[in-house]
């Protein structure tokens, strides 16, 4: 697309903008098509010129434009800058040229006002591709030539060190960041002037170390470092000092006025001098420090179980229980055969305990007393059963009329005495209405009745 006075007042209707050229000082070309720059003369107020997004291969055909401060040219087809065409504008402040075809930033020279350059995303790949920077723009602050082909860093850094008021400079993207040894430090000792590198400030600090290691190297560097974090701190001390007369002048000019005398603050005047120390501490209640010794007697508790029970086979520990287990049995058996009348047996009436041995990690046994209740039977029959007369006989009771129930035989007084079942325990239970059986057990276990005479 051609750029001709009826495209420049097409624009202007679609932004609004005056229909008189001299009186715009913005004008928006951008993403137009223009493959050429022509019919720009009238609009001489011009201050910012945005031509982003076209085919423009060159800059030839922009007029001087007096009050012209930013230009922006990037994404086009540029392939050169036209020598004179920039040059001739006598207020360019930024200008930006970044994702074109630039090979070499000819054209450059002479723009003596030109503080802040994006070339970003061209095809510079030498240091003399970057010469008319340090020819012609003595004011230049700000470079971006980031995501080029810049291989050579001393070289590189010899032209932008040639720039006297270079303050930012971006070059990440290119082979030499890779390549050089040192690149940031090299970069800051190289440029005096550098405030901002890439993708942070730098400092101070960084400086000071930076010109040292390129004097002295490492040991240099460190020195150099340690040196400035000293001064630092006398300063700190310093800057306290002064503070400090200064507090205490005023107090002094207080207390005259008010005809004191003494020196510090006046407001204080009365308080002990440590504060701190004549404070009483908050006292934590008590029911919180004896909840803390309570956890404490418990966690040591637990781990001394822990400490005892650690080296312990499994199977010593089953053993044990087994062992347990077939006591409590034992002593069921004898308790149930004292409370029908029988003599308990030598093993039941034998009560096994024993005590923790820590070289075969035996647990204790429980006691009879503590682990096996006493079973309490009571027993009703009627006095025809011969098992239950003599039992009442021998409490002094007279044996009632009847007949005696007993499992598997009703109501048949003539039944022999059924034997104790040490196998199976089972209460009995009521069978017809001449006769009952109930049992009462307060055993963990359970204890039963199998049959009564």
């Amino acid at each position: 697309m051609e750029m001709d006075e009826a495209a420049l007042r097409a624009v202007c209707k679609e932004h609004r903008h005056f229909s008189t050229p001299h009186l715009n000082d913005t004008l928006y070309c951008n993403f137009k098509g223009f493959n050429s720059l022509a019919g720009l003369e009238p609009y001489t107020g011009l201050r910012a010129l945005f031509l982003e997004g076209n085919a423009l291969e060159s800059t030839a055909g922009l007029p001087t434009l007096p009050r012209l401060r930013c230009l922006f040219l990037q994404q086009n087809m540029l392939s050169e800058l036209a020598p004179g065409s920039l040059a001739s504008q006598p207020d360019l402040h930024m200008l930006n040229i970044a994702g074109n075809q630039l090979m070499q930033l000819k054209g450059l020279e002479g723009c003596t006002t030109l503080q802040s350059l994006n070339a970003s995303g061209n095809r510079l790949s030498t240091a003399a591709a970057l010469a008319p920077l340090a020819a012609g723009c003595p004011a230049l602050e700000s470079l971006d030539l980031q995501n080029n082909l810049l291989k050579d860093g001393p070289a590189v850094l010899a032209i932008v060190s040639r720039l006297p008021a270079l303050k930012c400079l971006y070059l990440k993207g290119n082979p030499l960041v890779s390549s050089m040894s040192s690149y940031r430090k090299a970069t800051i000792a190289a440029i005096p002037s550098l405030t901002y590198l890439d993708d942070r400030p730098v400092f101070e600090v960084e400086r000071t170390s930076a010109e040292a290691w390129a004097k002295g190297g490492v040991d240099a560097e460190r020195a150099a470092r340690a040196a400035y974090y000293e001064q630092e701190r006398a300063r700190e001390k310093r800057r306290v000092a002064a503070l400090r007369e200064l507090r205490e002048a005023g107090w002094k000019l207080q207390r005259e006025a008010s005809g004191l005398s003494g020196s510090g603050d006046p407001a204080l005047d009365g308080l002990p001098e440590d504060c701190e120390a004549t404070e009483q501490e908050n006292e934590e209640p008590e029911s919180l420090r004896e909840a803390r010794q309570r956890l404490a007697a418990f966690t040591a508790g637990r781990a001394a179980q822990d400490n005892q029970l650690q080296g312990c086979e499994e199977s010593d520990v089953l053993a044990v229980l087994e062992e347990s287990r077939a006591n409590q049995a034992e002593l069921h058996r004898s308790a149930l055969g004292s409370s029908l009348g029988t003599a308990p047996s030598a093993a039941a009436a034998k009560q096994s305990s024993s005590t923790w041995d820590n070289s075969s990690c035996a647990l204790p046994a429980a006691s009879a007393a503590a682990t096996v209740p006493e079973a309490k039977l009571t027993v009703e029959v009627h006095g025809s059963c011969a098992a239950g007369q003599d039992m009442q006989r021998a409490e002094g009771k007279a044996p009632p009329s009847g007949e005696c129930i007993s499992r598997g035989s009703p109501g048949n007084p003539t039944a022999a005495p059924c034997p104790w079942d040490e196998a199976e325990l089972e209460p009995a239970t009521d069978s017809d209405d001449e006769g009952s059986a109930s049992v009462e057990e307060e055993d963990s276990e359970g204890a039963c009745l199998d049959a009564l005479d």
